[in-house]
């Protein structure tokens, strides 16, 4: 495995999913893993190929998936994989593999616990639903790249309804509406005003959009996991007059 995708996402069991290729090349040393091919006792032959380390102890062939429901049986019909005879040299499996993939194999889903190791190991070895026999000297660890992150917004549009006002008791009046908000992980965001912030309401009437607190357009942090965000209007009277006032704006959520 040399690269993994910059789309990493998170599935069951704390793993997370990426893509990449596994590539192999000839670096014209013979015999340099120790060991043969060992499909397990009474085994004439298994399947051999790439495959992930995604914990200690746990080993996929690439393009086998228990966790997503590829089950067990992937070990027998991992299609990243070449069927090979027991006990025969490491050398000869990676020519047979080499001659049926050429010198790369993409796979939709690699595999790593995310929590503890961080990071992706990949390796040569035989497999079967029987037995698992690794290619002592043959692996390589890498970083993952980091989850991307996103923040949600439940609860519809937000509605910073001030009701009725009486003019010469407008400016300071505040109106907040509560969210629920959802993101990957720790961040600092960015909620900009789409027309700009203090929003002129019409009539002598702006308002200064906050968002927990903090006027709109400037940096806030949210936690990972679910937390409530405040999105408050607070009035400003410039020479108001009595009438109706009001304005749609969109809030813009930026990463930074």
């Amino acid at each position: 495995m040399s690269k993994a995708n910059s789309d990493p996402h998170p599935i069951a069991w704390d793993f997370i999913s990426i893509s990449g290729p596994a590539s192999v090349f000839d670096n014209g040393v013979p015999n340099q893993y120790v060991g043969n091919v060992n499909c397990g006792s009474g085994y004439s032959q298994c399947r051999f190929g790439p495959m992930i380390l995604s914990l200690p102890g746990s080993y996929f062939p690439l393009g086998c998936e228990p966790v997503s429901g590829g089950g067990p049986a992937c070990y027998n019909n991992a299609d990243t994989g070449v069927i090979v005879k027991n006990g025969i040299p490491w050398d000869e499996a990676i020519s047979a593999w080499s001659k049926r993939f050429g010198s790369t194999v993409s796979r939709p889903n690699a595999y790593a616990y995310y929590t503890f190791s961080k990071s992706l190991c990949t390796l040569w070895g035989n497999y079967s639903t029987a037995y698992i026999n690794v290619t002592s000297g043959s692996m390589s660890c890498g970083g993952i790249p980091s989850l991307p992150n996103q923040c949600t917004i439940s609860g519809g549009a937000v509605d910073l309804n001030h009701g009725l006002l009486n003019t010469g008791e407008i400016t300071g009046k505040n109106v907040e509406v509560a969210r629920q908000v959802s993101c990957t992980r720790r961040t600092s965001i960015k909620y900009t005003v789409s027309l700009g912030n203090p929003v002129d309401l019409g009539n002598g009437i702006s308002s200064l959009i906050t968002v927990n607190g903090v006027a709109a357009g400037q940096s806030i942090t949210l936690p990972g996991g679910s937390s409530s965000l405040r999105i408050a209007s607070t009035l400003t009277d410039k020479g108001a007059i009595p009438g109706a006032f009001s304005k749609t704006v969109v809030l813009i959520q930026s990463f930074l």
